[in-house]
């Protein structure tokens, strides 16, 4: 037992040799070493990080910022699309309303003129076409 007993004063002595002004033993020296280290490197890996969220954060700015300028591009192509349907469907309106309006005007004369009528009309017709013509061959400049 006392053999054990001095070793470990023994130990204490050589411990108590080596300590440092702060009163650490080698292997806290060490540990305390290690520690700072890692505290370094934590501290780097924080800062690290942070400029990657900075970037990504710019990354994602530009990525909204392109993402609304497609949306506003595809919204006024949209939009021109519809005022030219629109146009074209007035327009094609337009031609069909007439060609109704004219159907149904040929539709009420045929159904009130009479064939004496018709006959009467014709040759008004055919009669102001050879005036016309005779004034135009007798010289009048006019046509009259």
């Amino acid at each position: 037992m006392q053999n054990l007993a001095d070793q470990q004063m023994q130990l204490n002595q050589q411990s108590e040799g080596t300590r440092n002004p702060f009163g650490l033993t080698p292997a806290e020296q060490q540990a305390t070493r290690r520690l700072s280290a890692q505290q370094q490197a934590i501290q780097q890996q924080m800062q690290e990080l942070g400029e990657e969220y900075a970037d990504s954060r710019d990354r994602l700015g530009r990525i909204d910022e392109m993402a609304r300028t497609e949306a506003n591009t595809i919204v006024l192509a949209a939009e021109q699309e519809i005022a030219a349907a629109a146009k074209n469907a007035r327009r094609d309106l337009k031609v069909f309303t007439a060609d109704l309006a004219v159907g149904l005007a040929e539709k009420r004369i045929r159904e009130t003129i009479s064939g004496d009528a018709e006959k009467r009309i014709f040759r008004s017709f055919v009669k102001d076409l050879g005036d016309d013509a005779g004034r135009r061959g007798s010289g009048d400049p006019s046509g009259h």
